[in-house]
């Protein structure tokens, strides 16, 4: 890899492989400046129902954000083959659901390694992020002066920030991964989806404050599968495993792996 990562990996933080019964895995990816934490929950319950769940932790993530400053997107693209590589030496169905940007991460991996990856589920992924056109233009002269902007949280209820916290998000944003994130989008994403053509569902919060609402309607448009759906989450800000999950909602989202009409 081109970025070496520390050993000291906050705990809850690191990646998880739970092991199952049912000849079927998932690959689980979180999303930018978040952690495996987001995840565990909804892998365990996964795990429960007999599935091998592997959890990816970012590189970059889960450590510091001085750390993550350092990673290129390269990096993130070589740890989720390795979690695939991982996953698929313990079953050879694998379904897969990326959170935010780790819903990016999947449809490259999807278009990269064409039948590895059956299903998949992408929750809030970005094109469009605020300001997205300032950063794009301003990031490469900015973060020379300066590495990290503070989160603004300012809408969100204290419990969230408190659960934020305690899953290992960052609560700043280093600009150089910030810009590593953005180029990854125009690069891959926003050319690559009409090759992706593996089931997907794509699902949005309708009050997401992180990430513009249009970003779902694009990625659906453009996703060359022909077997799509576009869902959309009531009641999360951005992340509904931190603060709109519950059991109804990990069953919806199993329901489509095992969906019978694909």
């Amino acid at each position: 890899m081109i970025h070496e990562e520390p050993q000291d990996i906050t705990e809850n933080a690191k990646p998880f492989l739970l092991k199952g019964t049912n000849g079927k895995g998932v690959l689980l990816t979180h999303g930018f400046t978040g952690s495996p934490a987001d995840l565990r929950e909804f892998g365990e319950y996964l795990n429960a129902k007999g599935y091998t769940v592997k959890g990816v932790r970012l590189p970059g993530h889960g450590t510091t954000p001085e750390h993550l400053a350092n990673v290129r997107y390269d990096d993130w693209k070589k740890a989720m083959n390795d979690a695939l590589d991982e996953l698929l030496g313990h079953t050879s169905t694998v379904y897969a659901l990326g959170n935010s940007f780790g819903g990016n991460l999947t449809y490259h991996l999807a278009r990269e390694r064409p039948g590895a990856i059956q299903r998949i589920i992408t929750i809030g992924s970005p094109v469009w992020i605020s300001r997205h056109h300032v950063n794009l233009v301003l990031l490469p002269f900015v973060k020379r002066f300066r590495r990290f902007v503070k989160k603004r949280w300012v809408s969100l209820t204290q419990q969230t920030k408190d659960q934020l916290i305690e899953s290992g998000t960052y609560l700043t944003i280093p600009l150089p991964a910030l810009h590593e994130m953005l180029k990854f989008i125009t690069t891959f994403t926003r050319r690559e989806l009409p090759s992706v053509t593996t089931p997907a569902l794509v699902m949005h919060s309708n009050r997401d404050i992180v990430v513009a609402k249009r970003s779902a309607n694009f990625i659906f448009n453009r996703l060359g599968s022909t077997m799509k759906e576009l869902r959309w989450i009531p009641n999360s800000y951005h992340n509904p495993f931190v603060d709109a999950a519950d059991e109804s909602f990990f069953a919806q989202l199993e329901r489509f792996f095992r969906k019978d009409v694909y």
